[in-house]
């Protein structure tokens, strides 16, 4: 690395022994945010490794390091994890050599929860399946609207532009987690609220994300677009800001006035309901798509530019019922929704189904370790 050129970004080495996540050396006062540990059934893990990643997994992996068939240099590495990207793209670079784990981070990152649950998540891989030597960089960011030709990649991200080529996808911080507080809390839910006893609507809580909202653009994102067709037709769909940000600072009492916004709601209440939607907010949703798809309702997702690592293995009609982005056709769906509803219980079902089986800890990693070892084959150092 160019130490001399980063000495001023570069404000500590983090070494993990992968043996024992406690054995953390620092040489600044260190304040990592809380992680979880991913909860990983070890007997599943080595069944599914025994079989090896799933098609849609190892696609996706292919299709993000293309570009980079030809090799990934150091050169590459350090021209990307340059002080001007590392500012604009909240990097942070990590090597796994010799069974440790070396980050190199700025102040801002310290305490990134989702830096500290990769490194975690890395080190829950390597002690079950001991990874090659890597030197990766990763964004913070929630997502990359296109790279300047200027960086030449690659970057690991949680989620791209699906045009973006030279970004690698890696699972979300909340997939690295393992889920395990949202599994018990979709199980509770789906006891409660089986198919028969939910409301046919469309629910929705979230916040003003996507934008920077004021009184001359505001009903021109998606999420506004879906609340104000809530405003419209109360008896079909119940959609409402619970918070109001990046916004003109009197833009939340006007919205509050007008009767778009509500209280908070927990993922459980959202069970009540047969259709959830899943709308963009600055990037991919998240965590929200995938406890939506897992919770044995219906989900409703727009069309979006923006993807995950598991997006390319959900289908439509298939595991959700497509929806445009301006919501225009949201109505006419909802219609053939309550005139089918057997094939809304099927898709409801699939899409659980496919979380139960394909989402789950063990596959979290499975990805991870796809990703990781693709990646490290197109090393040539």
């Amino acid at each position: 690395m160019q130490s001399g050129k980063f000495s001023k970004w570069i404000v500590m080495l983090v070494v993990i022994a992968l043996g024992t996540y406690g054995g953390i050396r620092l040489k600044k006062k260190f304040t990592p945010k809380k992680i979880t540990t991913i909860s990983v059934n070890d007997q599943k893990f080595y069944e599914k490794m025994h079989i090896g990643a799933a098609d849609w997994m190892k696609e996706q992996v292919q299709s993000d390091l293309k570009n980079y068939q030809a090799g990934i240099t150091k050169e590459m590495l350090n021209q990307t994890f340059s002080e001007e990207f590392i500012k604009v793209y909240s990097l942070a670079r990590i090597v796994v050599k010799d069974g440790q784990i070396i980050l190199n981070i700025n102040e801002k990152q310290k305490s990134s929860k989702g830096l500290i649950q990769t490194v975690a998540a890395i080190k829950a891989l390597n002690s079950r399946k001991k990874l090659p030597d890597l030197d990766l960089i990763i964004s913070m960011e929630d997502n990359i609207d296109g790279l300047p030709e200027s960086c030449p990649g690659p970057l690991f991200i949680f989620a791209k532009l699906k045009s973006e080529d030279r970004a690698i996808l890696l699972p979300d911080p909340k997939a690295l987690s393992g889920y395990e507080t949202t599994h018990k809390e979709m199980q509770k839910g789906q006891q409660i609220y089986p198919w028969d006893k939910k409301e046919p609507l469309v629910y929705w809580r979230g916040t003003t994300t996507g934008g920077s909202y004021d009184f001359n653009n505001w009903m021109s994102y998606p999420r506004s677009k879906l609340v104000l067709l809530s405003h419209e037709y109360p008896l079909c769909i119940d959609a409402k800001f619970t918070s109001v940000a990046q916004c003109d600072p009197n833009l939340p009492k006007y919205l509050k006035d007008k009767g778009l916004c509500a209280k908070y709601a927990q993922k459980i209440d959202h069970l009540k309901y047969k259709y959830l939607i899943d709308v963009d907010g600055n990037t991919s949703t998240y965590e929200r798509c995938y406890w939506e798809l897992l919770s044995n309702c219906v989900t409703f997702k727009h069309e979006s530019p923006y993807i995950q690592w598991y997006y390319g293995a959900i289908k439509p009609y298939v595991h959700y019922i497509p929806v445009e982005r301006d919501m225009g056709d949201l109505i006419q769906k909802l219609n053939w929704a309550k005139e089918h509803d057997e094939d809304c219980k099927r898709i409801a079902e699939n899409a659980t189904q496919f979380v139960q089986n394909q989402l789950m800890p063990e596959d979290v990693l499975i990805y991870l370790d796809e990703a990781l070892n693709a990646y490290a084959k197109l090393q040539k150092f």
